[in-house]
């Protein structure tokens, strides 16, 4: 009573029971249990008061209550069992706290009536005062003989916690199946993962680990008894056991950590298993994971190109990389087995049906996220029939199936065939036979033609190689390219390929034949494994040709590569070598290397054609547009149809090659297959002249032609839509028809275009012209932009000038149409098709009314002859107006038109003056004839006659 009396006087807490405190405080403390009184104050559970009978058994040598109060609020827990400690601290803060009505709980503790562990079964209840006041009174019962004399007691303990601990000695945590709530986690598993601050106040078992969410349900760990983990804050891969158990009637799941052996078989980087856990748990897994006769599939995952994307951004980078490729693998193929099996590959053992579209939808999360621009996955299926072939033979299958595919950017997911096997013997057998292939001209040169989309002459080849192999025939390229990159003996077969085409070039040369230049492709290999430079340096003196005759294809992973590789491919173009940028469009970064390298040309790549949707033709608009915007010539590959060439036609792509144009074969060959398609070779001054439409912007919205003029002829090479509404205006309904009115020297229209052509190729300049047709006036602009001796390539457009020009120039020619008309005193149409004459002009007016029109041509010419004409001029007006010879004598005159002069009188008794007279065809007609009448210019010399 001391103890709580100065406790009290201390105000340290309220009094208990009221009035009656004293009579109530003295039966408790003369009862022989051990009993405590607690209060929830300030978030904290406070002890406020303890039976005599606590400081007889718990005490440990305190001998007053005031202390044995304090020991309680400071370190209570000291005497308790490590294991124990973490769950009834939780019990105890629920009760507190009102989550739990009841206290009831079994632990053990160090008690100084005995050695060793005593366990304690405390059990509680609240009492709560009539001022609405709680208290918490838990008494202690020592139930250690009890337990030991109680067998089946102590089986319902090692059920619980005790069970893992008797049957490993590992570490291990205890939570809720439902709940997650953390139940338990012994002094082993506290000192591999550290728990968070106040774990163990009523935390969830994610929450000790630190992460977010395990990689399946508590259900599914139980069911497969074995998984991997990444624990974020731990920075380390870790292996659970997991088994099912009961806890204090609750169902639970029990997680060991795996020993030591097992650790070392995960991924730290990843948290997945590692190749070596698929070596020797993978039967195991295989079981488990599909038992009974399901078929299942081995799936082998590789990031193609992922050392350049190391050295690209780092391997920091490279590591968030494959730690994101894991993730998103584990997701879309959930519950099933997935492995880092090696550096950037990843295998995964899956049921799944549908593979093809699974392995789609990881490819476009994967392509879609943060490193989606710069990487591309490639992934081989085996279908696994025969369980007892072995799970790394399959793997291997699997990889197989999408090394099958390594060098075909259309494609991203291949299944295993037989035959693949088959074909990586021949892959071992073209790395072994590739010196003896160079030394025996197994190795041929094959050329595919790249023709100019514009006229389908023949602009450049490309070299391709191909294995002629006198025991297994002709290999794909694939097949031996393929080989050779993978023993990196590339080089060797690139170095033939340039001497022989300089070689072949040279015997044309000499024979006196056109030539043209040669493309060929080269590997990042051959700057790491010789001085390709100098080689080809080499070969061009040795063979005596011309540097800008050989083109270096490279693709944009070389710029990806290190500086010295970067360096030598300057050094090509520097040197004179034209360098084309193959597949554009395909690879890391291609707008990056466009911007810091100078490129003669870009070879798009054909998955654009192969496709050849929508969104393939506005792609392909773009990078044409862009190549010309920065004066890049464009040529796409892969071109097998007249639809894929009338577009990249009109888009203005200068250059295609594909089968369209020609398959790759023996130079002979190649030659003998375009001269039957009548697609002759260009020249060098025929390329010069072909390569200056690389500037020509074909996408314009404006009215836009090209014309070839050869110093007599026009004919149109392209014209857009807009050109051709602008020729529908006025009344030409096709190119041909417009070709036949700029080229007709006998009438005054054909004049007019071609003395404007002459002018166009003479300046080299722009030079315009305007004139009126069916009430409109249309402006003519042209440039000439190459020449080839007499031949001109000219850009023309076509526009109303209603639409297009302003009002003060359309007045001005409306002042000069009316200065013409007040030039001739009567202009009149002679209508050859519907018998009429039809006067437009009188005496400087516009005529129009019936009167101005008189039927039956013959009669009126005569009756106007006999009336106006002089009669010593009779016979001479009749022979040059005779109705049924006029146009005929027109188209054949040389001029274009017919002019004479004649006497002739305004009415019957006017003098006679002299006129002059001219008629010519209306262009676009062959029946139309105009005649205007005027003043003869040195009539005032001739006199006049009465």
């Amino acid at each position: 009573m001391k103890g709580y009396n100065a406790m009290e006087n201390e105000n340290k807490a309220p009094r208990l029971f009221g009035e009656k405190c004293d009579d109530y405080l003295s039966v408790l403390t003369q009862i022989d249990i051990p009993l405590a009184i607690y209060q929830f104050v300030d978030n904290k559970v406070v002890t406020i008061f303890v039976s005599d009978a606590i400081l007889e058994y718990m005490g440990h040598g305190i001998k007053n209550r005031e202390d044995m109060i304090d020991f309680y609020n400071e370190d209570m827990y000291r005497y308790v069992h490590p294991d124990d400690r973490d769950r009834i601290i939780k019990a105890a803060r629920d009760f507190a706290m009102g989550r739990s009505s009841v206290y009831d709980v079994t632990y053990r503790e160090q008690m100084p009536v005995r050695k060793g562990w005593s366990v304690i079964h405390a059990r509680g209840y609240h009492h709560t005062m009539t001022d609405g006041t709680r208290y918490a009174i838990v008494y202690y019962d020592d139930v250690t003989t009890a337990n030991e004399m109680d067998r089946a007691q102590e089986d319902l303990m090692n059920r619980t916690f005790f069970e893992s601990l008797a049957r490993y000695d590992e570490a291990v945590v205890i939570f809720d199946v439902e709940t997650h709530e953390l139940f338990y986690a012994n002094e082993r598993m506290r000192k591999i993962i550290a728990p968070p601050p106040g774990y163990g106040n009523g935390v969830s078992i994610e929450e000790y680990l630190g992460i977010d969410a395990f990689p399946y349900s508590a259900a599914e760990m139980i069911e497969r008894g074995k998984f991997t983990l990444m624990l974020p804050d731990e920075n380390k891969a870790v292996i659970f056991h997991a088994s099912r158990t009961e806890w204090q009637g609750r169902e639970a799941c029990v997680l060991m950590l795996a020993d030591r052996e097992d650790r070392q078989l995960i991924d730290e980087l990843t948290a997945l298993p590692s190749l070596n856990y698929l070596r020797v748990h993978g039967e195991k897994e295989l079981c488990s994971l599909m038992p009974g006769p399901k078929k299942f599939s081995v799936l082998f995952f590789d990031i193609c190109d992922f050392k350049e994307y190391n050295y690209l951004f780092g391997y920091d980078a490279g590591d968030t990389l494959l730690r994101q490729c894991a993730d998103v693998i584990r997701e879309h193929f959930k519950g099933e087995f997935v492995c880092r099996f090696y550096d950037d590959h990843f295998v995964v053992l899956s049921t799944k049906d549908n593979l093809e579209d699974e392995v789609a939808s990881v490819c476009r999360d994967i392509l879609g996220s943060d490193f989606g621009p710069t990487i591309q996955l490639k992934v081989g299926i085996y279908e696994m029939k025969d369980r007892d072939e072995g799970i790394i033979a399959a793997c291997e299958k699997a990889q197989l199936a999408r090394k099958w595919i390594q060098f075909d950017s259309s494609k991203f997911c291949c299944f295993y065939e037989p035959a693949m096997q088959e074909m990586d013997t021949l892959q071992h057998y073209v790395a072994s036979h590739v010196d003896e292939a160079i030394d025996n001209g197994w190795i041929e040169v094959y050329y595919q033609p790249v023709a100019c989309t514009l006229s389908k002459r023949v602009y450049s080849f490309e070299a391709l190689a191909r294995w002629n192999d006198p025991e297994y025939g002709l290999l794909h390229p694939g097949v031996f390219i393929g080989a050779l990159e993978s023993s990196h003996q590339i080089h060797k077969l690139d170095s033939y390929m340039i001497l022989h085409v300089c070689r072949e070039m040279r015997e044309a040369m000499d024979e006196g034949k056109t030539v043209v230049p040669v493309s060929f492709n080269l590997s990042r290999l051959d700057f790491v494994s010789c001085d390709i430079f100098q080689i080809i340096e080499d070969a061009v003196k040795a063979e005596n040709i011309d540097r800008s005759m050989l083109h270096i294809e490279i693709t944009e992973s070389l710029f990806a590569a290190n500086t010295y590789i970067k360096e030598q491919v300057v050094r090509f173009h520097q040197a004179g070598y034209e360098v084309w940028m193959d597949d554009f469009g395909s690879g890391y970064s291609s707008l990056n290397v466009l911007k810091d390298y100078d490129f003669d040309a870009l070879k798009i790549d054909m998955v654009f054609l192969s496709k050849f949707d929508q969104r393939s033709k506005d792609i392909l608009r773009a990078i044409v547009s862009m190549a010309k915007e920065i004066g890049i010539h464009t040529l796409a590959e892969g071109v097998e149809t007249q639809e894929q060439m009338d577009f990249l036609r009109d888009i203005g792509c200068q250059f295609v090659q594909g089968y369209l144009i020609g398959r790759p074969q023996p130079i002979r060959e190649t030659i003998a297959l375009l001269n039957e398609r009548q697609m002759p070779l260009m020249n060098a001054e025929e390329r010069v002249f072909c390569r200056a439409l690389g500037t020509v912007d074909f996408q314009t919205d404006r009215s836009m032609a090209l014309i070839l003029f050869d110093g007599t002829t026009q004919t149109f090479l392209f014209a857009n839509d807009a050109f051709k509404q602008s020729l529908a205006e006025i009344g030409v309904v096709s190119l041909r028809e417009a070709e036949a009115v700029m080229n007709d020297q006998h009438t005054p229209a054909g004049r007019m275009y071609h003395s404007f052509a002459v002018r166009t190729a003479a300046s080299g300049a722009q030079e315009e012209f305007t004139y009126a047709v069916d009430g409109k006036y249309m402006q003519f602009i042209s440039k000439a932009i190459s020449r080839l001796d007499e031949k001109y390539m000219i850009v023309v457009s076509l526009e109303t000038m209603t639409v297009h020009a302003d009002t003060k120039k359309i007045a001005r020619f409306n002042r000069y149409l009316m200065a013409m008309a007040m030039s001739y005193d009567e202009v009149s149409l002679i209508h050859f098709d519907e018998d009429y004459v039809e006067r437009i002009i009188s005496n400087g007016a516009f005529c129009e009314g019936e009167s101005d029109r008189h039927n039956n041509l013959l009669e009126s010419r005569n009756l106007y002859a006999s009336m106006f004409i002089h009669p010593d001029d009779l016979e001479a007006y009749l022979a040059f107006s005779e109705p049924s010879t006029l146009i005929s004598r027109i188209e054949e005159a040389e001029a274009g038109y017919l002019s004479e002069e004649f006497r002739r009188r305004r009415t019957t008794d006017s003098p006679y003056v002299w006129n002059q007279y001219t008629v010519l065809l209306m262009p676009h007609s062959d029946s139309l004839v105009m005649q205007m009448i005027r003043r003869a210019p040195h009539a005032f010399h001739r006199g006049n006659e009465a």
